[in-house]
């Protein structure tokens, strides 16, 4: 470019798509950043992983590019609950995630959990935030399904508006709020839309 390179304090490479990449495809992206733009001083370079589909050397070259904050989504650990939702997940990779991204220094781990998920109750909820709290993250937020009158719902997904769940998910968020108080600002409600193609 006749521009020269351009300087950027922040860089964020948002959702899971950075992991389904091969590493040399991972490494090629890092190079047209570096090619495009100045990186070395950025004050945070940020990039999503996902448990399932990260490598050991998918961080070994998001270290040597400079990354210094990686967020991955937890959501649920009850692997049978994730499977209702069409998820997959184990604790012994999210484990191995959180390990290998300690072992290549990256400064600043961030865990997303989610409250309200489809057929999540309580218990599942307080497993899940007791075992993040274990492992030490630098920062866990909580997503929050927040129905809203905008919705169109299937018969099946009413459960959502149901005296119980919304019980659940009330003590879902008091009991956010009693182990990780300091941190309530990272709660957010999502909007979500369930449409009926039938």
């Amino acid at each position: 470019s006749n521009f020269g390179k351009i300087s950027l304090d922040y860089l964020y490479i948002w959702w899971w798509t950075p992991t389904i990449f091969t590493e040399s495809q991972l490494e090629y992206l890092f190079m047209i950043i570096n090619k495009y733009y100045y990186t070395d001083n950025m004050l945070e370079k940020m990039i999503e992983f996902s448990p399932n589909t990260f490598s050991e050397e998918k961080v070994r070259i998001i270290s040597k590019y400079g990354v210094n904050k990686v967020t991955f989504w937890v959501q649920d650990i009850d692997e049978d609950l994730m499977k209702l939702n069409n998820r997959k997940q184990a604790k012994e990779k999210i484990i191995l995630l959180f390990n290998t991204l300690k072992k290549y220094n990256i400064k600043y781990i961030n865990i997303d959990i989610m409250a309200w998920l489809k057929w999540q109750n309580f218990n599942h909820f307080k497993s899940t935030l007791d075992f993040i709290l274990s492992i030490k993250p630098d920062d866990i937020c909580l997503n929050i399904f927040k129905p809203t009158n905008k919705i169109l719902y299937n018969l099946s997904d009413w459960y959502f508006l149901s005296e119980y769940y919304i019980k659940e998910r009330n003590k879902m968020v008091d009991y956010w709020k009693k182990e990780y108080s300091h941190k309530e600002e990272n709660i957010i409600d999502w909007e979500f839309y369930l449409y009926n193609f039938d």
